[in-house]
């Protein structure tokens, strides 16, 4: 079939090499969607997530180490709760297996779609992940939520009057 030398579909632990690497389907702990797929670079060591390892932070950042810890933390587990919320109903033991296919890879890096460059990270984003299951499930905001939200960015687009010049 035309055009089917540009598509090629993995299934997990699927490769395929790309020049002087191989990538490996990898399925994410967390994923929001049954088809998402991982891939792991085995020669950058890098491991493209897909939405696992997300967080709402507080502002942009060009890496993981520009967000303070508990920001991130919290971040991530809001994240993990508001986008995979069957995470909560899943038995610990087998989301635990999950998690140690990341650990068996031990990537040195984790590209995120929902965070920046995370580096030497690994464990500590598992052993976050690790405590989501159990976790209070989040709530997304609602209309009152979102009103709030467009006030305050209105706000913040005005122009603000500088007190030195009134």
């Amino acid at each position: 079939m035309a055009g089917t030398h540009r598509v090629y579909w993995l299934n997990p632990g699927d490769s395929i090499s790309a020049g002087d690497r191989k990538l490996t389907a990898v399925r994410p702990p967390l994923f929001d969607n049954p088809t998402t797929i991982g891939v792991y670079d085995d020669k950058s060591e890098a491991f493209f997530s897909a939405d696992c390892f997300g967080a709402i932070i507080p502002s942009p950042a060009q890496s993981t180490d520009d967000i303070a810890e508990g920001d991130l933390a919290q971040g991530m587990a809001g994240w993990a709760s508001l986008d995979n919320p069957w995470v909560h109903l899943v038995k610990l033991s087998e989301f635990s297996q999950a998690l140690d296919r990341i650990r068996q890879i031990a990537p040195k890096m984790i590209f995120s779609a929902h965070l920046p460059l995370a580096t030497g990270k690994t464990e500590q984003f598992l052993e976050l992940l690790a405590t989501v299951p159990s976790s209070t499930p989040s709530i997304a905001p609602n209309q009152t939520a979102l009103e709030q939200i467009m006030a305050q960015m209105k706000d913040e687009s005005k122009p603000h009057e500088n007190p030195a010049e009134v």
